[in-house]
Order: structure tokens, then sequence, then C-alpha cells
């Protein structure tokens, strides 16, 4: 019969490896701050409602962006409309319109 107690005068390679009570502790923290920060990525990815109001404040900046844009290159350094622009106007007008009336047709 083999004596399974461990001696705890005997130092060998098993005792030196087995972590201490505070390496166990930092290695659950750190696994704790692991695991909430998971939970709160696939909490982000499932709220649908924050994610469509998150593209949508994206879009709208991207909407004002362009249009500021815009806005200076249809306007001189004095604020007044370019010549070209509203003959461009009218075009896009006359295409939008024909657009529509041909969608409607169909």
């Amino acid at each position: 019969m083999t004596n399974t107690t461990p001696d705890p005068q005997r130092n060998d390679d098993e005792s030196a490896t087995t972590p201490s009570a505070d390496e166990l502790q930092a290695d659950i923290a750190r696994t704790r701050e692991q695991l909430g920060a998971t939970v709160e990525a696939l909490g982000q990815r499932l709220d649908v409602k924050a994610r469509a109001r998150d593209q949508a404040a994206a879009a709208r900046t991207r909407l004002q962006e362009r249009a500021s844009h815009v806005k200076d290159k249809a306007t001189d350094d004095q604020g007044t409309v370019k010549p070209a622009v509203p003959a461009a106007l009218v075009g896009a007008g006359c295409l939008l319109a024909a657009f529509f009336a041909v969608r409607r047709l169909r």
C-alpha cells in the first residue's frame, strides 16, 4: 500500500508549480474582467436600436459634411450663388421629374 498523503517537507517540482492563493485570486480577477468585457461586447452587438441610432447619427454627420461641401462649391467668396449652379439645379430637377414620370408609367 502506498502513502497518498503529501509530505509537507518534500519540495519537488509539483509543489513548485502549484500557484499560490494570491496568484489564483489574481487569475480569477483577470478572468472576471475578460468575461465582463465579452458580455458587454455581446450586449452591444445585440442592441439593435442603439446600433441603428449610431448608424443614423453617423449618416447625419456625413450628410451635413457633404451639404457644407456642396454649399462651399456652389457659392463664391461673398456667399452668392455661382451662375452655373441654378442651371445645374434646373437640369437636375428635370431629370428627377422625368425619372419619376417614367417610373409612374410602369
